[in-house]
C-alpha cells in the first residue's frame, strides 16, 4: 500500500472518530447528564452556635427536595449563610427568573446580584428549550430573606442561595428550616417551572391562588370609557352588544373612584347606596347576564378632608405618588377599610372584586415613623394580611359565592415608567413586554394565571393592529377596553372573531400542554395543546415553526409576525389539508400541503392563521 492510500484512510478513520465524537457531545449535551448528589450542596458562612443536617429526598429519577434543618442548644439569632450547589455552564444556553422583570425574561451571567423575587424560582436551559436545572426554595419566612446569586466558578455555574443576608428575623430561634427543589430532569423547562411553582404557591399559606372561571371570560373593562370621561349611563346602553361580542363579564376598572362622587358621613365612610350610576350599571349587567366585578386600588386620601383629619398621623407616604396612604398598622384604619369594603359589597350586588393593592403596598418594614399614635404592628405585609383575612372572613358570611381576585402577586415586566402597559396599552409598540407578562405570569401559575394588562381599542388603530395585540395575549386571560359606539365594523369584526376563538380554543390553551420556546428572544413561539390539537403563534419570522413528530390530528399556525411568509417544519414527512384565514377570519385559500423534513416556506397573511388536518397516508 503506498503512502497516498495510507493517508487517505487515515483522514477518513480520524474524520469518522472526529465525527462520533462531535455526536457523542452532542448527544451528551442534550441530555441532563449532570449526576446530582448530596455532596454537590455547600454551605458556606460562620454557622455557630447552629449546628446543620441535610436530608435528599427523589421525587422521581432526576426531581429532588432538599431539607437543611439548622438547630442551636438555645435561643440565637440566625447567622448569614449561602447554599451553594454547581452544575457545569456548558450545558446551560440561558437562564430564567421568576424575577424576569424589566423587558428580559433571563438573566445576565456571571454576577447577577440579589435575584430575589417573591417565588425565588430559577430555571437554566438548553439551547433547545430543555430543562437543566430548575431551582425554587422555600423556608419559614416564605423565602423572605433569600437570594439567589449566580456566579461562574471555574467550569460551573453557582447557584447561590443566600439566607439572611441584607436583614434577619427579630426573633432567636432554636431551630430553622429552609427546602429546596432540584429538578434536573430532560423536559421543557416551562415543565418544570410549573412542577417548581406548583411546589412553591402550595407551601403558602397566606396567598391562596383562586381559580379562574372560564364561564365568566374574556372580560369586558371599563378602562378606556373611563379614561375618555364616557358617561357611565352611555355605557350601562350598549351591554347587549358587549354580550353579542362574547363577554360574559363586566369589570369596572381602576378610575371609578374619579368620576362617582360618594357621599360622606360624619365618620368618614362612603354611603354607596346613594349612587345610583354603579347600582344601575350592575342592575343592567345582570338583566343580561353579565357577571360584574369592581376594581379596588390602593386606599389614597383623596382630597377627603373629613377622612384626612379622622386619620391625622396615620398615614404612609407612597413612593410613588404625592398623596399618602392609610397605615395599616392601626386597628382603626383597618376596621374603617373593613368597613368601606363590606358597605360597597353589601349595598352593590357585586360578583367580583379586585383587591389591587392588598399586593402591592409599599414601602413595607422599612418605614420609619416617629409616632406609633396606637400601632399594633410594625410590619405593613404582617398588618395587610391580618385586613385581607378579615375582610375575606366578614364578607364569607354575607356573600360566600363572591369571587375574590388578585389576592396574589403578579411577575413580568415591570413597567412602572411605561404608561402605556400600566393602565392599557393601545398601539402595537409595547407588544413584546405585554407577551412576556402574559407568559412569566402563566409559567409561574398555569391556567389560574391572574388579571394582566387591560387591551384598549381605539377607533383609529387599524383591524390587524386589533388582530396583534389580541394574539399577543391569546394564551392569557384577556380583558378587553373600547366603546362600542365608535369602533369601526372592521375593528369590530376582527375583535368578534378573535374573542370567539380564544372561547373556543379554551381547552387548549388553558386545559392542555403550554411551552414558552426561546425565553432569551422574549418568547418568540408559544406552543399550546394536546393529541388532538396543537396552537402554535409565532410572533418573530427569524424563527421556525417545528412541528416535530406531528404526534396529534390538527394544527393551528397563527402568523403574529411582520411577515407574510413563515417557514414550517418537521421530524418526519407530513401531509395535510389546510384553510387559511385573515386576521379578521375570512377564508382565504384551501387546499393540500405536504411538509418534508427540511421544511416549507408558506404563506400566512400576517395577523392570520392556517389551519391544518392530518392526512393519514
Amino acid at each position: 500500500m503506498n503512502s497516498r492510500y495510507r493517508l487517505i484512510i487515515f483522514i477518513f478513520i480520524f474524520f469518522s472518530f472526529h465525527a462520533k465524537s462531535q455526536l457523542f457531545f452532542t448527544e451528551q449535551k442534550n441530555q441532563s447528564i449532570h449526576q446530582f448528589s448530596i455532596n454537590d450542596i455547600e454551605i458556606e458562612g460562620d454557622l455557630a452556635p447552629f449546628t446543620y443536617e441535610i436530608e435528599l429526598d427523589s421525587f422521581q429519577t432526576n426531581f429532588y427536595i432538599v431539607r437543611v434543618r439548622f438547630t442551636t442548644d438555645y435561643p440565637n439569632k440566625l447567622p448569614e449563610f449561602k447554599l451553594n450547589i454547581n452544575y457545569p455552564k456548558d450545558l446551560v444556553d440561558a437562564l430564567w427568573s421568576s424575577r424576569s422583570w424589566s423587558s428580559k425574561s433571563f438573566i445576565t451571567v456571571p454576577n447577577y446580584s440579589r435575584l430575589q423575587s417573591k417565588y425565588n424560582i430559577v430555571s437554566a436551559i438548553s439551547r433547545e428549550n430543555k430543562n437543566r436545572l430548575t431551582i425554587a426554595t422555600f423556608d419559614d419566612f416564605e423565602g423572605k430573606y433569600t437570594s439567589i446569586n449566580i456566579n461562574y466558578k471555574y467550569r460551573y455555574m453557582q447557584f447561590s442561595l443566600g439566607h439572611f443576608e441584607k436583614s434577619i428575623p427579630e426573633s432567636d430561634l432554636l431551630s430553622y428550616t429552609t427546602s429546596i427543589i432540584l429538578d434536573f430532569r430532560n423536559q421543557p423547562y416551562s415543565n418544570s417551572i410549573r412542577n417548581a411553582a406548583d411546589w412553591r404557591i402550595g407551601k403558602d399559606k397566606k396567598y391562596k391562588v383562586p381559580d379562574n372561571d372560564f364561564k365568566q371570560m374574556p372580560v369586558y373593562s371599563l378602562w378606556y370609557p373611563l379614561h375618555q370621561n364616557i358617561p357611565l349611563e352611555s355605557v350601562t346602553h350598549y351591554f347587549d352588544s358587549i354580550v353579542a361580542m362574547g363577554f360574559r363579564s363586566v369589570l369596572i376598572d381602576d378610575g371609578w373612584q374619579n368620576v362617582v362622587q360618594f357621599n360622606v358621613s360624619p365618620t368618614g365612610l362612603w354611603k354607596p347606596k346613594d349612587t345610583k350610576i354603579i347600582s344601575n350599571l350592575i342592575a343592567k349587567g345582570h338583566k343580561d347576564s353579565l357577571k360584574i366585578g369592581l376594581w379596588m386600588s390602593q386606599p389614597f386620601l383623596g382630597n377627603q378632608g373629613i377622612i384626612a383629619s379622622k386619620f391625622n398621623g396615620q398615614f404612609l407616604q407612597y413612593r410613588n405618588a404625592s398623596v399618602p396612604l392609610l397605615d395599616v398598622r392601626y386597628p382603626d384604619v383597618r376596621e374603617y377599610l373593613l368597613k368601606v369594603y363590606t358597605n360597597l359589597l353589601k349595598d352593590w350586588d357585586i360578583d367580583a372584586i379586585y383587591f389591587n393593592y392588598l399586593n402591592a403596598y409599599y414601602p413595607d418594614d422599612e418605614v420609619i415613623v416617629t409616632q406609633d399614635n396606637g400601632r399594633d404592628f410594625i410590619s405593613v405585609q404582617n398588618a395587610l394580611d391580618t385586613l385581607k383575612a378579615t375582610i375575606f372572613n366578614e364578607v364569607n358570611l354575607f356573600k360566600p359565592t363572591l369571587n375574590i381576585k388578585q389576592t396574589y402577586p403578579v411577575v413580568g415586566p415591570l413597567n412602572t415608567s411605561n404608561t402605556k402597559t400600566i393602565s392599557g396599552f393601545l398601539g402595537t409598540n409595547v407588544l413584546t413586554n405585554i407577551r412576556e407578562k402574559v407568559v412569566n405570569n402563566r409559567l409561574i401559575y398555569g391556567n389560574k394565571t391572574p388579571f394582566m394588562e387591560v387591551m384598549g381599542v381605539h377607533p383609529e388603530e387599524s383591524s390587524l393592529d386589533i388582530a396583534l395585540k389580541f394574539q399577543t395575549m391569546l394564551f392569557g386571560v384577556p380583558y378587553v377596553s373600547y366603546y362600542s359606539y365608535t369602533i369601526p365594523q372592521e375593528i369590530n369584526k376582527t375583535l368578534h372573531f378573535w374573542i370567539k376563538y380564544w372561547k373556543s380554543n379554551e381547552k387548549y390553551l388553558f386545559h392542555s400542554n403550554f411551552e414558552a420556546l426561546y425565553p432569551v428572544k422574549h418568547y418568540p413561539v408559544l406552543i399550546a395543546g394536546n393529541e388532538t390539537k396543537q396552537i402554535y403563534c409565532l410572533y418573530d419570522s427569524n424563527f421556525d415553526i417545528d412541528l416535530a413528530d406531528v404526534d396529534f390530528k390538527g394544527v393551528e399556525v397563527i402568523n403574529s409576525t411582520k411577515d407574510q411568509t413563515i417557514n414550517l417544519k418537521a421530524n418526519v414527512n407530513a401531509a395535510f389539508e389546510y384553510v387559511t384565514k385573515d386576521h379578521t377570519g375570512k377564508q382565504i385559500d384551501a387546499g393540500y400541503l405536504r411538509i418534508r423534513k427540511n421544511g416549507k416556506a408558506i404563506k400566512i397573511p400576517q395577523g392570520g392563521l392556517m389551519q391544518l388536518f392530518v392526512i393519514n397516508e
